[in-house]
C-alpha cells in the first residue's frame, strides 16, 4: 500500500491498520524520512514484542512441564524421562538486515537460515554417558545375578 504503482485489493482491516499508522506517522514522524520507514520500524517493535510474548509463554509452559515431571517421579514415577538429550535450538523468529534498520528478505538468505534450523533441529544427537546410581542399588544387583 505504499508503493506508488500498488493496484492489489487489500481488506478491510488492513486498511484502517494503513489508516491508523499513517496518523500516527503525521502526528510524530520522529526519526523517520518517509511513512515505509516508519512502518518497517513499526514492524519491527511489533516482532520484537510478539518475540518475547512467545518467549514467556515458552517458559510458562516450560516451568509447567517440569513441575509435573518431578511430582511425577516423586509419586514413584520414572527418573529415566529427566535425562536431557541434547541442547535447546531455538526457532528464528526474524531476520535482520546487518545495520538492524530492516527486516531481511532476500530469499537466498532466508532459504539458508531456515535450512539450518531445520537441520539443526532434526540432526542425530549422541546419547549422553550419565551416571545411573539406581543400577547399582541392592534389589537391581541381585536380579542382576
Amino acid at each position: 500500500m505504499t508503493q506508488e504503482q500498488f493496484s492489489g485489493e487489500v481488506s478491510h482491516t488492513s486498511v484502517m491498520i494503513y489508516q491508523r499508522y499513517l496518523l500516527s506517522f503525521q502526528t510524530n514522524p520522529g526519526n523517520y524520512s518517509n511513512f515505509r520507514a516508519y512502518l518497517i520500524s513499526q514492524r519491527w517493535t511489533l516482532y520484537k514484542n510478539l518475540y518475547n510474548e512467545r518467549m514467556l509463554e515458552i517458559y510458562a509452559r516450560t516451568l509447567a512441564y517440569d513441575k509435573r515431571r518431578v511430582t511425577s517421579i516423586i509419586l514413584s514415577g520414572s527418573a529415566k524421562k529427566l535425562t536431557s538429550m541434547g541442547d535447546y535450538i531455538g526457532m528464528p523468529t526474524a531476520l535482520n538486515s546487518p545495520d538492524g534498520d530492516m527486516l531481511i528478505t532476500a530469499p537466498e538468505i532466508v532459504k539458508t537460515v531456515t535450512k539450518n534450523y531445520w537441520s539443526k533441529l532434526y540432526m542425530q544427537q549422541d546419547m549422553l554417558n550419565v551416571p545411573k546410581p539406581w543400577l547399582l542399588t541392592l534389589s537391581i544387583t541381585e536380579v542382576q545375578n
